[in-house]
């Protein structure tokens, strides 16, 4: 399982998302943890998941049809991203500048 290291504590990263997202809305919540739970074998760091994650999903909205289904993936890939940033600020600040 893929964890996120924030210093010297290391949690789960489903735990770690689940503050993150006590005021979003239910129907994005879901689509969050569906997306980083479909990749969770992948042995990255937490942040660069969220951010590849985040990638895939905008890469399927761009051949997709201007639906609502396809407005919830796009947002659903910048909330990811924001989160990849997110955990890269807590856990390295300064792979921040090393981000596109």
């Amino acid at each position: 399982m893929v964890t996120y290291r924030a210093g010297e504590k290391v949690t789960d990263i489903l735990k770690w998302l689940e503050p993150k997202l006590v005021d979003v809305p239910d129907s994005l919540q879901e689509r969050i943890r569906s997306a980083v739970s479909s990749d969770l074998s992948k042995d990255i760091p937490a942040p660069d998941l969220l951010a590849e994650v985040a990638e895939r999903l905008m890469q399927e909205t761009k051949t997709a049809p201007p639906d609502h289904e396809t407005a919830m993936t796009l947002l659903t890939a910048d909330a990811l991203k924001t989160l990849s940033i997110e955990a890269n600020a807590e856990d390295s600040p300064q792979r921040l500048s090393e981000m596109e």
